[in-house]
């Protein structure tokens, strides 16, 4: 689906197919919404990142478009996550292990742990090599649509979760805060089940995918 066919169904269900009332601007604006929305909390766009180790340097930069890291890699081998707390007595014992306080107690070499804060990632022991690939696996948001030509980014099964998001949009602008709180409600509970079924999904050996009646257009 593409942003004309969201248009489309919008202004034909709000009752507006000559856009007086509700412009497309909305539209792409209420999609991109819709979409950050729905990825947040279904978590399910995912992507995969590299960058190269810098020698001596502890902290690295997060993709800009992540919601949620869910793995790093440093040559391969699987690092363990700690909060922050676990990781300073992570380091603290690392370092000194008999309890002696030492100048400059940081220890280079191969990382094993990391920890996130804001929008940074910390190895521990700090990468003594230089240009060693450093893999994350993180579930993102969806790129913006910019006009009516641009495609969704989430799969098809999502198109009308974000109808029903932009018709809610369309009916507050309105003052219709009935119609609007009925498509709030629809929106929310459809993602919910949908969230569901995905749950049942992985603990199936035959998976079945439900067709619910609100997908039937």
């Amino acid at each position: 689906m593409i942003v004309s066919d969201v248009s489309i169904r919008v202004k034909r269900q709000f009752g507006d197919q000559s856009g007086v009332q509700v412009e497309d601007a909305d539209i792409i604006r209420w999609i991109n919404d819709a979409q950050r929305d729905i990825a947040y909390t279904q978590e399910i766009l995912e992507s995969i990142a590299t960058q190269s180790s810098v020698a001596n340097q502890e902290k690295y930069t997060l993709p800009t478009d992540m919601i949620n890291l869910r793995s790093v890699y440093y040559a391969g081998a699987k690092l363990q996550v700690l909060s922050l707390q676990d990781y300073d007595n992570y380091v603290t014992e690392y370092t000194n292990p008999t309890g002696t306080v030492t100048q400059n107690a940081i220890l280079t070499g191969v990382p094993e742990v990391f920890y996130v804060w804001g929008t940074e990632l910390s190895v521990y022991p700090i990468p003594s090599a230089a240009g060693i690939q450093i893999k994350l696996y993180f579930s993102k948001f969806p790129p913006d649509v910019v006009n009516q030509s641009s495609p969704l980014s989430l799969p098809s099964k999502y198109d009308n979760r974000v109808v029903e998001y932009c018709l809610q949009q369309a009916y507050e602008l309105d003052e219709n805060f009935e119609a609007s709180n009925l498509k709030g409600s629809q929106f929310a509970n459809s993602l919910t089940q949908m969230g569901e079924d995905a749950q049942w999904t992985e603990h199936t050996a035959y998976p079945m995918i439900a067709v619910q009646p609100e997908d039937a257009w």
